[in-house]
């Protein structure tokens, strides 16, 4: 093999290096970005959804409350009161979501919750406080939905950015397996202390996405025992 064939292949290696720092660090942005981005919003959908689960029925009997509370809404203040704080709360987001797990419906310091409860169970016919909640959601998506975001899935947000996440690693790890030679003498030519090598691919990464700043100058050594004067003019 000729100089000239070694010249060239250490010239592709270093290359194929900054490109794999390159691609690391991009993806590293992406997750970063991902990982500090505000949460999206539930949808309409995803809180009816979330709520009929909870309220352990389809969707009729939610019509059946209305009518009930349209026509003789007089009799059952309290259901009527916990409905409008509920829709009250969700459109202050004072919360943030319904839970997935199963629970009971959530109190609220704008209407009296136990109630709201007696009451709901004479209307009876399988009806309950999420009952109440899915009424509230659909008052406001009729009258306000921009209330509600455009995400469906509670899950999507966090598959993204699990996602974006893996990328980066997966990136990550395609630069640590670059040979060590290599990287060490990347590290040397940009001004970063290839020791030690176990986070040599992390600090490469990391230099990178700061602009690949120019080292520091090295201060000037005093010997042992010297002084140094300073020469006025």
């Amino acid at each position: 093999m000729t100089k000239q064939d070694e010249q060239t292949i250490l010239s592709d290696a270093v290359a194929i290096a900054d490109k794999r720092i390159r691609a690391a660090a991009e993806t590293k942005r992406l997750a970063d970005h991902e990982a500090s981005a505000p949460r999206r919003r539930l949808s309409a959908k995803a809180w009816r959804a979330a709520a009929l689960k909870q309220a352990g029925h389809d969707a009729a009997l939610i019509e059946v409350l209305r009518l009930v509370l349209t026509t003789r809404g007089a009799q059952f203040p309290a259901v009527a009161s916990y409905v409008n704080a509920m829709a009250a709360t969700i459109r202050e987001r004072e919360w943030g979501g319904i839970p997935t797990a199963l629970t009971g419906a959530p109190a609220t310091w704008r209407a009296d919750r136990e109630a709201a409860e007696r009451e709901i169970a004479v209307i009876g016919g399988g009806l309950n406080l999420w009952s109440c909640i899915c009424v509230s959601i659909s008052d406001l998506t009729a009258l306000d939905p921009s209330v509600f975001g455009d995400l469906d899935d509670v899950d999507e947000e966090q598959r993204q950015r699990a996602a974006v996440k893996d990328h980066a690693d997966a990136a990550l790890r395609t630069l640590a397996a670059t040979p060590m030679e290599i990287l060490r003498g990347v590290a040397l030519t940009r001004g970063i202390t290839p020791n030690p090598e176990s986070n040599i691919a992390e600090r490469l990464v990391a230099h990178e996405l700061a602009g690949r700043p120019a080292p520091a100058p090295a201060r000037p050594r005093t010997p042992e025992g010297a002084t140094l004067l300073a020469v006025r003019a």
